[in-house]
């Protein structure tokens, strides 16, 4: 291999492609990130047997190659080269070495052998499904927040994606004190050839698709194949494992009755809330972020205290049907639910004091988050 490109191009996609190294250290191969050529072009891919990157760098390429580097050193060594540098990229193919040369100077990197390297999977399948670029960061943010961190119970540490036909695809998550659910209407799509499916794409999957995936990008679309899914943006593939477990039937969690449904002010209420939080931190977990919601009248009453510190109560004014209730929730999941709202006005749907309540936008019906009150008795 002997190639050039710029340090600024190289670096961008080195950075993006090294979150899916392995850090559990079980095969040293998983630790690198293979540079292979491919017309001209550099490509760079890395992957941790759960997630795999891959992206490419135009180059100009002198002879064609393939290694793979220790990924972690190789990523802050470029990061921190002169900007916008040219970088000359050759391998001493006897030692199994890079040399990296900029200006006069030279770095070296023993490296691993290629062969190890394991194959990302279908990479080339073709896009089933296609989504627009910036409508798909707004769902992935809305839907990640109802994600799960506990790994002991896998199905609520992803996102579904279920299709049941009519060109409407839902993705679903839950940690089992929330549940976020957005209903997108496909207009660009090849699902023609399926009846139904699901599936469950890992929550990190999404969060790192969310970090690459620009609001001007020109396409994004996903194609799934046995039990993995391949996302394609314009200039990075994305694989994954689906995860192998049963979603819970969240539908029949959705409330059937609402006895009292307000609407109020997106900002107003967040501020408050953020307000609130601030003496919501009593140290006894079953007490931690609580806050107290009061309808009365045509006003929103928010409260809560913190031992020994202070109390806060607000009021912000609302439109109401139904009638007066008292409820508390923890008061990260309001606020996580308001900032991917974004909508001028927020629409909530009381069941009981002791039953979910549900946010939306209020104009459509395409997204919600159902939330659990916390029981003060």
């Amino acid at each position: 291999m002997n190639i050039s490109c710029l340090q600024n191009e190289l670096s961008e996609c080195v950075q993006a492609v090294q979150r899916a190294i392995s850090t559990k250290n079980t095969l040293p191969i998983l630790e690198g990130i293979l540079l292979e050529t491919k017309g001209n072009n550099l490509f760079l891919s890395a992957t941790d047997l759960d997630l795999g990157i891959q992206t490419r760098v135009t180059s100009q390429i002198n002879s064609p190659g393939k290694l793979v580097v220790p990924g972690r050193y190789f990523a802050e060594l470029v990061r921190y080269l002169p900007s916008e540098a040219n970088i000359d990229i050759r391998q001493d193919q006897e030692k199994n070495v890079l040399i990296l040369t900029y200006g006069n100077s030279e770095i070296r990197l023993n490296c691993y052998d290629a062969e190890q390297f394991p194959q990302l999977g279908p990479l080339d399948a073709e896009i089933q499904i296609e989504l627009e670029p910036k409508e798909s960061k707004k769902i992935f943010e809305q839907v990640l927040i109802g994600v799960s961190k506990d790994f002991s119970r896998p199905e609520f540490t992803g996102v579904l994606f279920e299709y049941e036909g009519n060109n409407i695809l839902n993705f679903v998550s839950t940690d089992t004190h929330r549940l976020a659910l957005r209903r997108e209407k496909i207009n660009k799509a090849s699902v023609k050839d399926f009846n139904k499916f699901d599936f469950i794409v890992p929550g990190r999957t999404l969060m790192e698709i969310n970090r690459l995936l620009k609001t001007d990008d020109n396409f994004f679309g996903f194609s799934f194949i046995g039990k993995q899914i391949v996302f394609k943006l314009p200039q990075y593939t994305i694989i994954s494992r689906t995860i192998d477990a049963s979603f819970p039937r969240y539908k029949e969690v959705l409330p059937a009755d609402t006895v009292v449904s307000i609407k109020i002010n997106t900002r107003e209420f967040l501020e408050s809330l953020e307000r609130a939080a601030l003496l919501a931190r009593e140290e006894k977990k079953s007490r931690a972020n609580l806050i107290k919601l009061k309808i009365k009248d045509h006003n929103l009453i928010v409260e809560s205290d913190l031992t020994e510190v202070g109390h806060i109560h607000e009021e912000i004014g609302i439109s109401k049907e139904g009638r007066d209730i008292e409820i508390a929730f923890n008061v990260r999941y309001l606020i996580d639910a308001l900032k991917v709202l974004e909508t001028e006005d927020t629409s909530i749907e009381i069941s009981g004091s002791s039953n979910a309540a549900i946010m939306r936008p209020v104009e459509g019906d395409d997204y919600m988050c159902l939330i659990l009150p916390v029981r003060l008795a």
